[in-house]
């Protein structure tokens, strides 16, 4: 996945759900740079997996991108 523009400012992925029908539409959208060069992306998935596979494969564009980090990842939310 493409990372443009400077990423210290953060990226940001949203990912949304909706029935449709007898299924679900699954909307991943991904924006990175700073408010003048932000680059949007928004793909629909009706497969749950396939939209899991491109979140992760947004972040670990990202984390590829800024580099290894210096302390451990937290294990629980917060």
């Amino acid at each position: 996945m493409d990372m443009r523009g400077d990423l210290r400012s953060g990226v940001i992925c949203l990912v949304t759900a909706e029935v449709q029908g007898e299924g679900v539409l699954i909307k991943v959208r991904t924006s990175s740079g700073t408010e003048r060069n932000r680059q949007d992306h928004e793909r629909s998935y009706v497969d749950p997996d396939e939209a899991l596979a491109a979140v992760s494969s947004f972040l670990h564009s990202f984390t590829d991108t800024i580099g290894p980090t210096t302390h451990e990842p937290r294990t629980e939310l917060g």
